[in-house]
């Protein structure tokens, strides 16, 4: 980090203390006086370095809230959340996981290859296929 002048950081932490609305022109100008070699900054290198600063510390670690983010309570999944997490348990071995993939599969292959007036065949159908995923399952 760039040094700064103590005599300018004092006259900085005065002048906020006693206006903490003070512009940063005043501040500048009052600093230049203090200090010639702060002329040569711009007014955003030394606000970053000055006001800032004794604004950031007074602050203490409070942050404004920005607007962007908005905090909101954690929800419980849903039942279906919930169902889409269910896992093959880590005991079933790869056996397990390679039938159910198995059963599923048949599904799919058998819901794609129905005309549309079959769908509903298949679907009603679908118990058999969540019996032999539950088989598995234990």
């Amino acid at each position: 980090m760039a040094d700064t002048d103590p005599k300018v950081m004092a006259y900085v932490e005065k002048a906020l203390a006693k206006d903490p609305d003070a512009s940063g022109e005043e501040l500048f100008e009052g600093a230049k006086k203090i200090n010639r070699a702060i002329g040569r900054m711009s007014r955003r290198q030394f606000h970053a370095r000055y006001p800032l600063q004794v604004k950031r510390r007074a602050a203490g670690g409070r942050r404004k809230p920005s607007g962007k983010r908005k905090v909101t309570a954690r929800r419980k999944p849903s039942a279906t959340q919930a169902a889409r997490k269910v896992r093959v348990s880590p005991v079933a071995g790869n056996g397990a996981r390679d039938a159910i993939r198995g059963s599923l599969l048949s599904f799919a292959l058998q819901l794609a290859s129905a005309d549309d007036k079959d769908v509903m065949n298949v679907m009603t159908g679908v118990d058999q296929y969540v019996d032999q995923i539950v088989e598995h399952l234990t």
